[in-house]
């Protein structure tokens, strides 16, 4: 299934249109990002995207030379299950909040490690949830 938009409200002036709308993404994202065509809204291109970054968690970017909306993710989370020693680890959670079988050596429970730059999240990722509010200025 592919993103979904609902428009909020449309302007017009004499240079350009303005839109607002609410876009959702799916059930099983697509790697490198969701289609997000001007032409889907009237336009022929867009000259700016805003996006109001209220992702739980995810950031949300408008690739420009693909038209299309990529959504990135960080950190690794260990877990709630009792670590059997320090040598172990606490096991890490899944995007789900499910534990894996993969452990972070030396770790404590219930701890967010910080990894270095955001990455897009995986293909067929559940973002159903996951709605933002965009503002979009195009001719």
């Amino acid at each position: 299934m592919a993103l979904t938009t609902t428009v909020v409200k449309k302007t017009r002036s004499a240079s350009h249109k303005v839109h607002y709308l609410t876009a959702t993404f799916p059930a099983s994202y697509t790697a490198g990002g969701e289609a997000f065509a001007p032409a889907s809204f009237g336009m022929s291109a867009f000259l700016f995207v805003g996006i109001e970054q209220d992702a739980d968690g995810y950031v949300v970017k408008f690739d420009r030379a693909a038209n299309k909306l990529m959504v990135f993710e960080q950190g690794i989370i260990t877990g709630s299950t009792t670590v059997a020693d320090a040598t172990t680890g606490a096991l890490i959670e899944d995007g789900a909040g499910a534990e894996t079988t993969f452990r972070a050596m030396g770790t404590a429970v219930d701890t967010t490690i910080r990894v270095g730059a955001l990455k897009e999240a995986a293909a067929t990722t559940d973002l159903s949830a996951v709605s933002v509010r965009l503002q979009l200025i195009g001719v």
